[in-house]
């Protein structure tokens, strides 16, 4: 009987990720063909607990050859493609063979799948979706061309692609910031590209995928160089043509060309405006130009159209779900948050956690502001509501409440041996810290790696612990190469106990240590180095750091020292800007915004600041003039226009 389905994968040194890969689909393709192009690690040994097919192929820089290399050994009346930092729900896969096992293949049908592509920052990530050809059927001579960005095609005489859509999702990590950095994939793409320009040249699509690929880099003037090529040649990009328009919008963003992404947009995209993707871009640059009122208006927008697509179980987005709908809900959160509007910023935070429980930043945030007003009772009777949390989730919890210093809630959620567990080695000791405990802080730290002892939060942690409880005999065990970040704090933390210290301590680490110790509550040590090293430049931070965590009585009256002392930084002078902007003293928030832009005349987002709530037509107008002298693409800016 002809298998249903044959997995073709090609690999190289892909043991971080491919085992996830393959128990995603264990059970629901019938052969599994690997092709490997070289691997110097575990992926042959993880490989082969999956399938006995494992082949050897010599890479030639070329990945459309090694694609056809593992089609060649294919049994099976389907070809499912997919790459080691790719992986399925179980939902989804389950979904994909029910629908092949009830279809037959057709030589000129590619199917798409909707990939799901997970960006930026471990922890801290977006998603973009597309499309992309992953399923067609066998024995129907489909090979792959280009040695790059590989794609099928019929080598039967007159017969052209065409692809079709299952509702069937993938996800993919690849090009998650870690895993980009630890395969090198830019240089060796980049070598690609340059041999596909040697052969046969460079379409429009090529250099939609060399600007995507510099985007990744954050080569953005080469990025934009490739993009504006694509888009000369438009009539060539078909249905591409929409991704070169919001590829380009991103990177101007990116680059902190707002002006140029603002008359971008009203050129290209206005006529996209009505999906809600596309309207949180425009909300995006509101907001980054400084038009935060304006930014409201059209993230509720964009929320108001998701939402209303959803009910009637319409598509939401051209681009991405999580941009036409989660995005603009924590940019209104974040919007409001910082109107001081805490009812509605949890409003809006709760409506993402409905959505998504697992959405760390918006759950930490949500405790955080809580935590300002609210008991420990009422906290975990809310969250208890809204989670339901299970053991994963109250470590969730028990890690933000750590994070954030909220001892009750920290002891509530992480008091428990098997939830502690779960937990760093940093995170546990700093639980320590919090709960008044250093026999195991000290038990932590003797019971930690080589490799753990190390690790930055750990090592930072420890030497914390060990001034809060004047144990210098701890820092004796901690042996760090001279190049490890927190080398100058240990060094200045030993020369303070053996009281040789001087105020050489860099600011930045000074003020770290003093935001970490009032987080945890430890206002004795927090007094004790605050004189040993108060110094304006550290004040400032402590300032902006209490602004910024709703201290507001705490942040003015360093504000106040500041002022009395001539000490105010730039940020410090914005951020009582803006308080005086919302307690409507306009006059003082002029005057703090012009002290600002004085000290840095660099942040254009601070002139549109002023010009947003000065009175007076001639200030306005002279402050104009400043900002069109540092940059004269703001004198296309049409919101400038109304001022």
């Amino acid at each position: 009987m002809t298998p249903l389905i044959s997995l073709c994968m090609i690999v190289k040194d892909e043991e971080s990720v491919l085992e996830r890969c393959l128990k995603s689909v264990q059970g629901y393709v019938d052969e599994i063909i690997i092709v490997d192009t070289g691997s110097t690690d575990a992926t042959r040994d993880i490989a082969s607990r999956f399938t006995d097919r494992i082949y050897t192929f010599e890479w030639v820089n070329d990945f459309s050859a090694a694609r056809n290399e593992a089609l060649k050994y294919a049994r099976g009346k389907w070809i499912l493609v997919l790459d080691a930092d790719e992986y399925f729900e179980e939902s989804e896969i389950r979904k994909l063979r029910e629908l092949l096992g009830s279809m037959d293949p057709e030589p000129h049908l590619i199917y798409n799948l909707t990939i799901i592509s997970l960006l930026g920052e471990k922890h801290n990530f977006s998603t973009n979706e597309s499309k992309v050809g992953r399923v067609f059927g066998n024995h129907l001579d489909i090979r792959y061309v280009r040695p790059i960005h590989e794609q099928p095609i019929s080598a039967r005489p007159g017969v052209r692609m065409h692809s079709a859509s299952l509702p069937v999702r993938l996800f993919h990590s690849g090009y998650v910031e870690e895993t980009i950095r630890a395969k090198n994939k830019h240089q060796r793409n980049l070598e690609l590209f340059k041999k596909l320009e040697a052969t046969t040249g460079l379409s429009a699509y090529d250099h939609l995928q060399l600007g995507n690929q510099y985007s990744m880099m954050r080569e953005y003037d080469k990025a934009l160089e490739h993009l504006n090529k694509a888009l000369q040649n438009a009539k060539d990009l078909g249905a591409a043509y929409q991704q070169v328009l919001f590829t380009t919008i991103q990177v101007l963003i990116n680059k902190g060309d707002l002006a140029k992404a603002y008359h971008f947009f009203e050129q290209h995209l206005e006529s996209y405006e009505f999906n809600p993707d596309i309207c949180t871009v425009k909300g995006i640059i509101l907001y980054n130009l400084g038009f935060h009122d304006k930014a409201k208006q059209t993230f509720h927008m964009a929320v108001e159209e998701a939402e209303r697509r959803a009910a009637r179980n319409e598509p939401i987005a051209i681009t991405s779900p999580d941009t036409a709908l989660r995005l603009p809900l924590y940019q209104l959160a974040m919007i409001y948050e910082k109107e001081k509007n805490f009812a509605q910023t949890v409003y809006y935070l709760t409506k993402i956690i409905v959505t998504n429980p697992k959405e760390v930043s918006a759950v930490s945030k949500l405790v955080e502001l809580m935590s300002l007003q609210e008991k420990t009772e009422s906290i975990i009777h809310l969250l208890d509501q809204l989670l339901n949390p299970d053991a994963l989730l109250t470590a969730m919890l028990g890690k933000i409440s750590i994070k954030l210093g909220i001892t009750p809630l920290a002891t509530h959620y992480a008091g428990h041996a098997s939830v502690r567990k779960l937990l760093k080695p940093d995170e546990r000791i700093r639980y320590a810290i919090m709960t008044n405990d250093p026999a195991a802080v000290r038990n932590e730290w003797e019971g930690a790696s080589p490799a753990e002892r190390q690790a930055v939060s750990t090592v930072k942690h420890y030497i914390i612990g060990a001034f809060v409880w004047n144990r210098p005999e701890w820092l004796e065990d901690v042996q760090l190469p001279d190049d490890h970040v927190y080398m100058p704090l240990l060094a200045w933390i030993k020369s303070w106990f053996a009281g040789i210290a001087d105020r050489s301590l860099p600011h930045g680490y000074a003020a770290e240590m003093l935001q970490e110790l009032y987080t945890m509550g430890k206002l004795e040590a927090f007094d004790r180095l605050m004189e040993a090293v108060d110094d304006l430049p550290v004040v400032n931070q402590l300032a902006n750091f209490f602004y910024g965590r709703h201290q507001i009585d705490l942040a003015l009256q360093y504000y106040h020292h500041l002022l009395t002392h001539d000490g105010m930084d730039a940020n410090s002078y914005a951020n009582l800007a803006d308080w005086c902007t919302l307690q409507r003293d306009v006059h003082s928030a002029q005057q703090y915004w012009e002290q600002a832009i004085k000290l840095e005349p660099n942040r254009k987002l601070w002139y549109i600041k002023h010009l947003l709530i000065s009175p007076d037509p001639a200030a306005r107008n002279a402050m104009k003039q400043k900002l069109f002298e540092l940059d004269p693409g703001y004198k296309n800016l049409s919101l400038l226009h109304e001022l």
